[in-house]
């Protein structure tokens, strides 16, 4: 395929990993792993910060940094390269529902505001009531394909015991991890030529990221993604 690199890597194989799920997982059906990877890779290379600043960029710091996956689409000019891991493969059983929740101010605790407005403002900033709707993804596990080193990807995934959002409140719990060697390559095609992940395509109507962070505008590029 024309976005492959033609660099090979020492101990980079072919595996699966899967996810065997505790919980639902709140997420698009996309869910890709190496975002999910390059989280715990950045806090095993720089530890755990204890906060980061409004507006702050780690880009340059972490900009040279390179999980153990093989680099696809090198040869891109515009730097449209990612890495060759799949996105989330969901079984066929899976169950998509939603659950909602709210916050509203307590008016009971109006007296312990500390800037001690005499009305408080429930329409905008920071006491603003909100109603929200979490889309859910219930299956007993999901599964990733790669093309990476084994043994650093399961080192990575020791400390991985969520995915998704609201893992504060429990949800995306993982039971356990398993990563084996996998018999052909289906980071990006897979069985029956079935597209597995993003793929940049400038004629494509579709912007959405390729690598981590996939929400950064750097990293968003024209591409065909799995419908």
């Amino acid at each position: 395929m024309d976005f492959y690199t033609s660099h090979t890597m020492r101990n980079y194989q072919n595996i699966r990993v899967r996810a065997y799920l505790q919980t639902s997982v709140v997420s698009d059906k996309f869910l890709p792993l190496d975002g999910i990877l390059f989280y715990h890779f950045i806090r095993e290379n720089f530890g755990a910060e204890e906060y980061t600043l409004a507006r702050e960029s780690n880009e340059k710091i972490y900009s040279g940094l390179k999980l153990p996956i093989l680099p696809c689409g090198m040869r891109n000019k515009d730097d449209a390269w990612f890495y060759a891991c799949s996105f989330a493969q969901f079984p066929e059983d899976t169950i998509e529902s939603s659950y909602d929740y709210s916050k509203r101010f307590d008016f009971q605790h109006a007296e312990y505001i500390q800037d001690k407005k005499a009305v408080v403002d429930i329409q905008r900033g920071k006491y603003k009531n909100y109603h929200i709707t979490e889309y859910t993804r219930n299956a007993v596990y999901v599964d990733w394909f790669l093309n990476a080193d084994k043994e650093k990807i399961e080192n990575l995934l020791k400390f991985c015991t969520h995915i998704g959002k609201k893992t504060s409140q429990g949800m995306g719990a993982v039971l356990r991890w398993e990563v084996e060697e996998w018999h052909s390559d289906w980071s990006i095609r897979g069985e029956n030529n079935k597209l597995m992940r993003a793929v940049p395509n400038e004629k494509s109507p579709y912007i959405y990221g390729l690598r981590p962070s996939y929400w950064h505008p750097r990293h968003q590029y024209k591409c065909i993604i799995p419908l």
